[in-house]
C-alpha cells in the first residue's frame, strides 16, 4: 500500500516539473512575433519584358553618279546670240567645276551657277565674256557633285550656228494668285499660271517663310497641260497652308525652242500671306 502510493507521487512530480520547467524549444516551437508592417501583404512581383538590343542596320550611302538628263546644246549646236547655257540633273547638285572654252582651250569666261529653286539645273552665264562666233567648235568641260560627293565628269561639244528659230521667251497671261497678296484662304489647293504658248519645261515651288531662299519646301506638286502650269497639292505628300504665315510661288518656265522667262537664273516671284 505504501509502495503503490509512493509510486503516485513520483509520477505526479515528474510531470509537473516537465511541464514547467522545460525550455526545449525544439519540442513546443514558439512562433516569431510579426509586427504589423511585416504582416502587411508583399504585392507580386511585376514581369518585366525582355527586349533584345537592336540589330545594327548596314547604312547605304549613295553611290551614284548625277546623270545629265538634258542641256540647252543637246541637238549639237546653239545659236550665236545665246548668252546663258542651262544643264539639267537628275539629282541636286552640291558643287560645281565646269568651264566653257573655245576649241584653242580658250576661256570665255562665262559664270557658272546652280538653279536657285531646285538645285537640279546648272547654268553658264555670258557675262562680261565673248560671245560665240559662227560655225566655231566649242567646249564644255568640268564636273559636278553631289551631296555625297558622287562627281560627273562633263564634256560637251557644240557648235554655234545661225538659226531662224524662236527667240522669244514665254511670258505669263493670267495668274490665280498675286503679289503681296493678302488673307489668302489656306483651303486653297493649287495655283495656276497660264502662257502665251504651250510650255515644255517648268520649275516652280510653293516656299514657307519670310525668305524664300531659305524657307521650308511645302511639297506641292508641279503639272503641265499646254500653256498651263499648275502647282498642286498632293495628298499625303504635300504640307498644308497655315494661318497667319507668308508663302512665295516660285516659277519660270521655258517654251519648246528653249526660251526660258525670266532669263538670266532669274525667277518670278509671287508672294503672299493668308488669313489669320
Amino acid at each position: 500500500m505504501l509502495y503503490n502510493s509512493l509510486c503516485v507521487c513520483l509520477l505526479v512530480l515528474c510531470v509537473i516539473g516537465c511541464s514547467t520547467d522545460s525550455t526545449d524549444d525544439s519540442i513546443f516551437p514558439v512562433p516569431p512575433i510579426i509586427s504589423e508592417e511585416e504582416q502587411e501583404v508583399t504585392p507580386p512581383g511585376i514581369p518585366v519584358e525582355i527586349v533584345p538590343p537592336p540589330v545594327p542596320q548596314p547604312i547605304v550611302k549613295d553611290l551614284t553618279a548625277p546623270k545629265l538628263l538634258e542641256s540647252t546644246v543637246d541637238s549639237g549646236r546653239v545659236d550665236p546670240k545665246t548668252d546663258v547655257i542651262s544643264l539639267r540633273f537628275n539629282e541636286d547638285i552640291i558643287e560645281i567645276d565646269i568651264k566653257l572654252v573655245d576649241s584653242s582651250d580658250v576661256s570665255l569666261r562665262w559664270i557658272p551657277s546652280i538653279d536657285l529653286i531646285t538645285g537640279r539645273r546648272i547654268f553658264l552665264t555670258r557675262i562680261d565674256g565673248r560671245g560665240f562666233g559662227s560655225d566655231r567648235k566649242y567646249y564644255i568641260k568640268g564636273f559636278v557633285e553631289d551631296k555625297n560627293g558622287n562627281k560627273t565628269s562633263i564634256d560637251i561639244e557644240f557648235r554655234a550656228v545661225e538659226e531662224n528659230r524662236d527667240r522669244t521667251a514665254p511670258s505669263i497671261l493670267t495668274h490665280s494668285i498675286n503679289h503681296e497678296q493678302r488673307n489668302v484662304s489656306i483651303n486653297i489647293d493649287q495655283f495656276v499660271f497660264t502662257f502665251n504658248e504651250d510650255i515644255d519645261e517648268a520649275e516652280v515651288s510653293l516656299i514657307r517663310g519670310e525668305d524664300w531662299k531659305t524657307g521650308t519646301d511645302m511639297r506641292w506638286t508641279r503639272f503641265i497641260d499646254k500653256k498651263k502650269v499648275v502647282l498642286l497639292k498632293t495628298t499625303g505628300k504635300s504640307l498644308s497652308l497655315r494661318n497667319g504665315e507668308t508663302y512665295t510661288v516660285v516659277l519660270s518656265a521655258r517654251d519648246a525652242s528653249g526660251n526660258w522667262t525670266p532669263g538670266n537664273n532669274r525667277v518670278w516671284i509671287f508672294k503672299f500671306t493668308t488669313q489669320k
